[in-house]
């Protein structure tokens, strides 16, 4: 590994220690906007968790163990009793645990959960309860606006075919884990960037790998409130930021959203029905013969777009294709105006007709293009992404659950690893005062040839 001397030789940077490096990155992040990028401060209760891991030998059966004693191994994540719960929490430790964590809440500018913890850890055993309001209280608050612009993100729920990592799919439940989504099926990767959603919902969806074979994989369609949508820069940016950083966790070789409501004109067809489409039915949906369009789930039921949004002049000929064959029965044929995001992941990129490009592991450039992609984003959303312990949970789940898995990729391991590190934000602060994104993963302890290639 190089170290932060070498990696950061010939950049604005040269000549700092790595602790003036880190110094740097802490500062605010604009005037006056009031967010500072720090390390992580593990909670009391993740303390003791870590504590009780590593005393139990570390790996997943002792973390799950820490879970189940005390509601963390470290890294958060919650208990594995109903509710989210831990043994600790049937006790007077559980009091005290709650204290800190409403204090926790309270720092943050979470108020709502703060006042919530607080009140609940003055009674014994009411954790339970306390869990219970906050989920309540969550549902209440965050309604989203029916008038403002929808985002589905879709996510494929086992890995690309052409990725090389191993589908982790168990027989005995017949189904993958369902890693990006979490309580209340709210996904976790906008929930923890702050982002208003309604429930996450599952069809199949439509893709064509880098071998130009056609996969049809049940998918996870979210619901997410874009004010101004994707036809505004700074969302644009963070939607590609964000589904680029879920398709490489993922092992995906591209990560893809679209939405519903965008001013402008009609450029798609949705065919709007309660359940979403599932095998057969988005296998028919997506023969579009030699119209330019493709078909994918949708929150609202499924959705036929064009590749260049902004053409739509064959719009009446997809209208009409699509109610003669009536490929989704049940469904109300709408048109709609929608845009739409595509973007590498665990990939090189696209070829000139835009087709995913696989390239070698151990490169670094997939996580290398993700890291650009996200400086490009709005940097207090991604210092509130870095310390979500929600996201950081489901992202260390992820690497317990592959520890074991026969010929996972030990580059893609390493980036998750990266992830839920919550000091990878520090690393975008130095990429965005003009960094490289290797000098900026130095400065924070990580080395570019061992995490995932592909950009």
């Amino acid at each position: 590994m190089p170290s932060i001397a070498d990696a950061i030789r010939g950049t604005p940077f040269e000549g700092m220690t790595s602790e003036e490096l880190i110094e740097l990155v802490s500062r605010p992040a604009r005037p006056n906007s009031g967010a500072v990028m720090r390390a992580y401060r593990p909670s009391e209760r993740d303390k003791s968790g870590a504590a009780l891991a590593k005393m139990l030998g570390d790996g997943y059966v002792a973390n799950r163990t820490a879970r189940a004693v005390l509601g963390s191994s470290g890294i958060g994540g919650g208990g594995t009793l109903p509710l989210g719960l831990s043994l600790a929490d049937l006790t007077p430790a559980g009091t005290a645990y709650g204290l800190d964590e409403a204090g926790r809440s309270a720092a943050a500018g979470d108020y709502t959960s703060a006042a919530i913890e607080t009140g609940f850890a003055a009674l014994p055993f009411a954790r339970p309860v306390a869990g219970a309001a906050k989920r309540v209280v969550g549902r209440a608050l965050p309604k989203p606006k029916p008038n403002a612009p929808r985002l589905t993100p879709t996510f494929e729920v086992k890995p690309g075919t052409n990725t090389g990592q191993p589908d982790p799919t168990d027989p005995r439940k017949g189904r993958w884990d369902r890693f990006s989504v979490t309580g209340g099926r709210q996904d976790a990767l906008y929930r923890g960037a702050g982002l208003k959603q309604g429930p996450t919902r599952q069809g199949t969806g439509a893709y064509r790998n880098s071998l130009g074979e056609m996969e049809y994989n049940p998918v996870f369609a979210g619901d997410v409130e874009l004010p101004g949508g994707l036809a505004n820069p700074k969302n644009r940016k963070n939607v590609e930021a964000l589904e680029a950083l879920r398709a490489l966790i993922d092992a995906q070789e591209a990560g893809a959203a679209h939405t519903i409501g965008e001013a402008g004109a009609d450029n798609a067809i949705l065919l709007e029905r309660s359940r979403l489409p599932r095998g057969a039915e988005m296998a028919a949906l997506s023969d579009m013969g030699d119209l330019p369009y493709m078909a994918t789930s949708s929150n609202r039921g499924a959705l036929a777009f064009p590749y260049d949004t902004g053409d739509s002049s064959r719009l009446d000929e997809v209208a009409d294709k699509l109610a003669a064959e009536m490929n989704l029965p049940g469904s109300r044929q709408r048109r709609v105006s929608a845009e739409t995001v595509y973007v590498p992941g665990l990939a090189k990129g696209f070829d000139d007709d835009f087709n995913i490009v696989a390239s070698e592991p151990f490169s670094g450039e997939a996580t290398e293009g993700v890291l650009r992609r996200l400086a490009e984003a709005d940097d207090d959303m991604t210092a509130r992404l870095a310390g979500d312990r929600g996201f950081r949970g489901v992202v260390n789940e992820k690497i317990a659950r592959d520890a074991d898995l026969p010929g996972a990729r030990q580059d893609l391991q390493e980036t998750r690893r990266l992830f839920a590190d919550p000091r990878w934000n520090e690393a975008l602060q130095l990429i965005r005062l003009g960094a490289s994104p290797a000098a900026a993963l130095a400065a924070i302890g990580y080395s570019t040839s061992a995490l995932a290639g592909e950009r």
